[in-house]
């Protein structure tokens, strides 16, 4: 359902997915899914994908959202119990570089203020949604700074061989670690394997 209506909404609104943006952004994806999560994170504002994903979610699972939210999410008391374990992700999952400062500003401190007032160890770490080259902008990470996060991580598929660029971290995909569907080698050759990164200074 949620596939049909943003194709058509896609169609409607004159907004063409570019499948070669949606490869690089969701790799491990079909292209029909890469698509629908390209034109819903990267191409619509966040009212326009939440209008159209929650009706969606109202007509499949009508009544259900109390109980899929205590389901699918952890409580304050979880996560109270992995303290010092716990990052940010944001608050509302935005496209900090595609949003404006102060928006994307309100994202990290709002996330940090609730964290911080359900753990004893402030996070120290940010976790970019979505985390593409164009999101992840230089100040981006300079308000993860400013903000008294120590590190932060884009999506770039490699492995951080320095500390150069702690608010521009590369990360390694679960599918690129050993187990994963794309790992053709060991843990013991996992940093030599993974390419440096090249988004940001190394």
């Amino acid at each position: 359902l949620l596939r049909c209506a943003a194709q058509a909404a896609s169609v409607e609104c004159g907004r063409p997915v570019s499948i070669d943006s949606a490869r690089r952004l969701y790799p491990y994806d079909d292209d029909d899914a890469g698509s629908v999560k390209y034109f819903l994170n990267a191409q619509l504002t966040p009212r326009e994908r939440d209008t159209l994903v929650e009706s969606c979610f109202a007509e499949v699972f009508h009544g259900r959202e109390a109980s899929m939210r205590e389901e699918l999410y952890m409580s304050p008391g979880l996560i109270r119990a992995l303290d010092g374990s716990i990052g940010s992700h944001t608050h509302a999952h935005l496209a900090l570089g595609l949003i404006d400062e102060e928006a994307a500003k309100r994202e990290i401190e709002l996330s940090l203020s609730h964290l911080t007032g359900w753990l004893v160890s402030r996070p120290f770490a940010v976790s970019s949604p979505y985390g593409s080259r164009e999101i992840c902008t230089p100040g981006g990470g300079e308000m993860t700074r400013a903000a008294g996060v120590d590190y932060a991580f884009t999506m770039e598929r490699a492995a951080n061989r320095t500390f150069a660029s702690p608010h521009h971290l590369a990360r390694i995909d679960c599918n690129d670690a050993p187990g994963g569907k794309n790992c053709p080698f060991g843990p013991e050759d996992l940093f030599d394997a993974l390419p440096q990164p090249s988004w940001f200074p190394t």
